[in-house]
């Protein structure tokens, strides 16, 4: 019912809206739990996909208001908090629309804690880009680089990477030596190589003011 005309109607006028469920006439504002839809005029529980239910406005919308809301693709429903399995992101290839994704976009990760797509891991995490995650060890055959936060395939000098921690690390564990060509803590050093007593460490060439031992294969 159309209370302007006191008329039964098929459509209700521009800026009302069809309660269907309760009070069965155009209102101006939607009942609790239900939300304006725009195109067809009506008060829906669920919005149409491609829309969600805005609290701020009691609209569907096609836009989060709000920078704490995201659209939640599950539900239909703009939240504060995305669904388990999903993290917040905001989309800047779609000017900014913020959504909950089950994987982050390129050059972000996820968060399990804060439940979002971060640019940078927290302290105590390295970015996974096998998992476009935030972990707090690296898989298998990386290891996890203080200084960028991140796990690499190799570490940059004057690190070496160990594989009992799965981190970067200036000096290798008792037992092991810096491979100064692989980047890597090993029990041995190569047949070609030499070396260092001093550094702990194996090259193809010794240090300066050193000299190569041929027969042993170790720097002087």
């Amino acid at each position: 019912m159309d209370d302007s005309t006191w008329s039964c109607v098929k459509f209700c006028p521009d800026n009302y809206f069809g309660d269907f469920a309760i009070t069965k006439k155009c209102v101006k504002q939607c009942p609790e739990a239900y939300f304006a839809e725009e195109e067809t005029h009506k008060c829906v529980a669920k919005c149409r996909n491609g829309w969600f239910a805005d609290p701020l406005k009691f609209r569907c919308v096609n836009f989060c208001s709000g920078e704490e809301y995201y659209a939640d693709t599950v539900t239909n429903f703009c939240v504060t908090n995305c669904p388990f399995g999903y993290f917040a992101a905001v989309l800047h290839n779609m000017n900014g629309f913020r959504s909950c994704v089950a994987t982050c976009p390129v050059d972000f990760f996820a968060d399990r804690v804060s439940v979002k797509c971060v640019k940078n891991c927290p302290q105590g995490t390295f970015k996974d880009n096998i998992s476009q995650s935030c972990v707090s060890l690296c898989p298998e055959g990386y290891f996890a680089d203080d200084r960028i936060g991140a796990c690499v395939l190799k570490c940059d000098k004057p690190y070496f990477g160990d594989f009992e921690t799965h981190t970067c690390v200036a000096h290798c564990p008792t037992g092991f030596f810096g491979d100064e060509e692989d980047r890597l803590c090993v029990g041995e050093c190569k047949e070609y190589q030499y070396f260092t007593e001093v550094t702990q460490s194996c090259s193809s060439s010794c240090p300066v003011n050193h000299f190569g031992y041929e027969e042993e294969h170790i720097c002087v």
